[in-house]
């Protein structure tokens, strides 16, 4: 097995929940965006990072994610907490579902 010529070495603190910023280049050279999982594996000479390929993501479902890391984001930018922004998003869906009744079977 060759080992990798590196430049730079990079450092990434632990939170204290224990995770870290995986930097920008390796996150770009694994092709990885948020929500995608990673792998790690021990060998020999340390830890092993590739993406794990936990499923075929679909079309829907890769949109689905960008949706909810877009709501999470405004969130933040609002303030809300997680609880304010899960309750902001039931009501949604409670008045979406309502029309979509109505519009279905009371012809409105």
């Amino acid at each position: 097995m060759e080992r990798a010529e590196t430049s730079q070495v990079k450092i990434s603190r632990l939170t204290v929940k224990g995770q870290m910023t995986l930097p920008k280049e390796y996150r770009e050279k694994l092709g990885v965006a948020p929500g995608d999982y990673i792998a790690f594996l021990e060998v020999d000479e340390g830890i092993l990072i590739k993406k794990a390929n936990i499923f075929a993501e679909t079309p829907a479902e890769k949109t689905l994610c960008e949706t909810v890391l877009a709501f999470g984001k405004a969130a933040k930018k609002r303030g809300l907490t997680e609880e304010e922004l899960e309750q902001e998003i039931r009501g949604d869906l409670e008045e979406i579902g309502s029309k979509m009744y109505k519009e279905q079977y009371c012809g409105e």
